[in-house]
């Protein structure tokens, strides 16, 4: 299975509405009138505290006029006008009554604008994008020239729209950014693995004149371990998929980080309806011998001009699985399937594309985390040479004096560059295509990329302190017959499988899908916590402790990803003439006849899309094109 991407937002178990009681022409001070019960307590030494006209003395306290300590359990504080309802979608609104200095990446307060909590990033209205003024160095030796730009957990929509603004508020021209320009070889967009891959690329080609610019506050992309009290969870990629023919399996391996799975015998696998009645295992039988058998190249080759899931829906009807009967083992079906592509429905997938994909066998893993693979792959980089929360916003590669591309972040830095590798996700480059690159892309670019859609599926984590359902690794298949569940819970039935995590014996993972996965974004992490622990006790009828840990990613809402692990072409693309990825990575040429433009990243991957491997092999491709374009060498063979 290709889970290349999946990230999640930290624990909020008590939503805090305040309301602002003081004009916004006071400028230093906020004037927050708690409107929850006063009696909680505070749990995350984030106080809620103190009266009128009273500094903030800490960057994580909220001053309110009722001297009450109120429970935050997360450094993400959240603020929220009392007129805000259920109705909602529970959006968390924040209200900014003055300039405010964001020490820490916890506090972020805007004008009105609703806030979940995802990873984004907020500058203030009153603030300045622009100067090219000497970032600071984070400890990790990153250059982080975020200055106001600041992380949080998870954002809604409106707030990201607000990340989005960081670009359209960018003031300056075209001239004065070429004035200013720090000129470099190679300007790489994107600090994922196909960014970093193609960074090592280079260097290994003595090209060192490079940057790197991430718009996110860490390098890594859909590559994200999280890690607390000893819990190790991936939010992110999670597999290595498949044996030596890997270059990331014989990676690992070199590094003496490979881990093989756990053995089926070992498992405790169950097989239960939504009631927790026990099912048949023949139908996960079936289940497995039909994905198996799409796996075969070949076999799709009738359906390339329809969808993925039509081939499944031809070998069901063969197999008796029909609309009425098995209706349980159907919806697993898709959803098992769902989860593979990242999609929402099998029917969304072209056939065609589907079938391109070679699979390299069995699943491993990263012996201490997938982050392992960052952490190599950032080793030995020369100071300087990655910036994060440095997002771009103007890409000019066709310029009339100069066959040089001008490349502008959202703070007004620029760079001057012979050659940009462009590896941001393909649904950001589709939401941002328009406004980022002068001139417009190529119509043959941009219809290529309306044939192609980047999947949403999340993970949810949740664990305790010992495991409650026995001491083997658990895998619990569900069934869902009916649904007599709550309709507010309905994007449960999108839960179809429950299993322990790898070398985490009392935590356990959930996928969820489409619009499944959408809606639980906007739910808040508490309200999501207490429906999956109403799932749990339903399908297992066991009265199950409160846990110790809860995560749930929420890759939708992140601006700089919008989707999590695997594209797919589409039916409507595969239709208009997009047959292979290969179009989705051509080169821009400008009009000096100057290679000024290259694309990587999973989407531009023929047969390995979706994983991680594919990822960086587009990586070093493009590396290797840039090199021998810089050294004036042939291309190695392919």
């Amino acid at each position: 299975m290709r889970y290349l991407q999946t990230v999640a937002p930290p624990s909020q178990t008590n939503m805090r509405y305040l309301q602002t009681v003081a004009p916004p022409s006071q400028t230093n001070m906020r004037y927050l009138q708690t409107v929850a019960p006063a009696s909680q307590t505070n749990i995350d030494q984030h106080e809620v505290l103190t009266d009128h006209g009273t500094s903030l003395t800490d960057q994580h306290e909220v001053l309110t006029d009722r001297g009450t300590s109120q429970s935050l359990t997360d450094q993400h504080e959240v603020l929220a006008d009392s007129g805000t309802s259920q109705s909602q979608t529970n959006m968390r609104y924040l209200q900014s009554l003055a300039p405010l200095n964001l020490t820490d990446q916890h506090e972020v307060l805007t004008r009105g604008r609703p806030v979940v909590d995802a990873h984004c990033f907020l500058i203030p209205d009153t603030i300045a994008l622009r100067g090219n003024t000497s970032p600071p160095s984070s400890s990790s030796g990153l250059i982080d020239t975020s200055i106001c730009i600041r992380d949080l957990r998870q954002c809604d929509g409106e707030v990201e729209t607000k990340a989005e603004r960081l670009c359209e508020q960018l003031d300056g021209d075209p001239d004065t950014w070429h004035n200013g320009a720090t000129e470099v070889s190679v300007v790489v967009v994107g600090g994922g693995v196909a960014g970093l891959s193609a960074v090592h690329t280079l260097l290994k080609c003595s090209i060192s004149s490079i940057i790197l610019l991430e718009a996110q506050a860490r390098i890594g992309g859909r590559v994200a371990t999280y890690r607390k009290d000893g819990v190790v969870v991936e939010e992110g990629a999670e597999w290595i998929h498949g044996d030596a023919r890997n270059p990331l399996h014989q990676l690992a391996a070199s590094l003496h980080q490979l881990d093989h799975p756990t053995p089926d015998h070992l498992w405790d696998s169950r097989v239960v309806t939504e009631s927790g009645e026990t099912a048949s295992e023949d139908g996960i039988d079936l289940v497995e011998a039909l994905v198996d058998e799409a796996d075969d190249n070949g076999v799709l080759k009738p359906y390339y001009e329809t969808s993925y899931g039509q081939f499944y829906e031809d070998r069901l009807e063969e197999e008796g699985v029909v609309d009425g009967n098995y209706t349980g083992l159907r919806h697993y079906l898709q959803q098992r399937v769902n989860y593979e592509e990242g999609t929402g429905s099998w029917n969304d997938v072209s056939a065609r594309d589907a079938d391109q994909y070679v699979s390299y066998g069995n699943d491993y893993h990263w012996r201490h985390g997938f982050d392992t693979l960052i952490t190599h792959l950032k080793s030995g980089l020369p100071g300087g040479l990655v910036r994060v929360s440095s997002p771009v916003c103007r890409v000019y590669w066709d310029r009339p004096r100069d066959h040089r591309a001008l490349v502008v972040t959202a703070q007004g830095t620029s760079f001057l560059a012979s050659h940009v590798i462009y590896t941001a996700s393909v649904a950001n480059l589709q939401e941002n295509h328009h406004r980022s690159f002068h001139p417009p892309l190529p119509t043959s670019l941009t219809a290529a990329l309306d044939g192609v859609r980047l999947g949403l599926a999340n993970k949810i984590h949740i664990g305790w302190s010992e495991p409650w359902w026995g001491n083997r690794p658990l895998d619990l298949n569900i069934f869902w017959n009916n649904w007599d569940m709550p309709d507010y819970m309905w994007w449960l039935r999108g839960i179809v499988h429950v299993g322990s995590v790898h070398n985490q014996r009392a935590v356990l993972r959930m996928f969820v899908t489409g619009n499944s996965s959408t809606y639980m974004e906007s739910l808040p992490e508490k309200q999501v916590q207490q429906h999956v622990m109403q799932l749990l006790s339903r399908v297992t009828r066991e009265n199950i402790p409160e846990p110790t840990f809860f995560r749930r990613s929420a890759w939708g809402s992140n601006p700089w990803t919008r989707g999590s692990y695997s594209s797919y072409i589409t039916v409507e693309g595969n239709n208009k003439g997009l047959h292979s990825r290969t179009q989705l990575a051509t080169p821009l040429r400008n009009s000096h006849g100057h290679t000024v433009v290259v694309w990587a990243g999973e989407h531009t991957h023929n047969t390995r899309y979706g994983t991680v491997d594919g990822a960086m092999e587009t990586g070093r491709r493009e590396g290797e094109r840039i090199a021998a374009a810089l050294l004036k060498t042939p291309l190695p063979p392919a």
